[in-house]
């Protein structure tokens, strides 16, 4: 007779199994095998503790942060083409110039359809 009261003891076959024409199991990933893209934010903290930075000795970080973000705004800006450069003046319209233009486009367009109507009903 078996332990009744005990610990079953744990099956490894169980374990590593898989239904058959499943996928392969996935692999366990460690923390010692991930590597990251050797990328760093900030000046680190040896020129925290030593209180210079890159940034050419200022001493506002917002500022630094400011000018950081604008540089890298501008290296990220392409050559725009013509529908790029559209598209960014359409970004750049606040809500109620988008509103503006819609309604005197819509005003044009009935404007231009009710005197459609009074040409054919004077030609009929």
């Amino acid at each position: 007779m078996g332990n009744i009261c005990g610990k079953q003891e744990r099956d490894d076959s169980v374990e590593n199994s898989r239904p058959v024409g499943s996928a392969a199991a996935p692999k366990k990933r460690t923390g010692s095998n991930w590597q990251g893209d050797g990328r760093t934010v900030g000046p680190g903290p040896a020129a925290a503790a030593s209180g210079g930075s890159d940034s050419g000795g200022s001493q506002n970080p917002l500022a630094d942060r400011q000018r950081r973000a604008e540089a890298a705004q501008s290296r990220n800006q392409k050559k725009a083409g013509k529908l790029q450069s559209q598209l960014n003046q359409e970004r750049s319209k606040s809500h109620n110039e988008l509103l503006n233009e819609t309604s005197a486009a819509v005003v044009s367009d009935r404007q231009a359809a009710a005197m459609a109507k009074e040409r054919r009903d004077l030609e009929s």
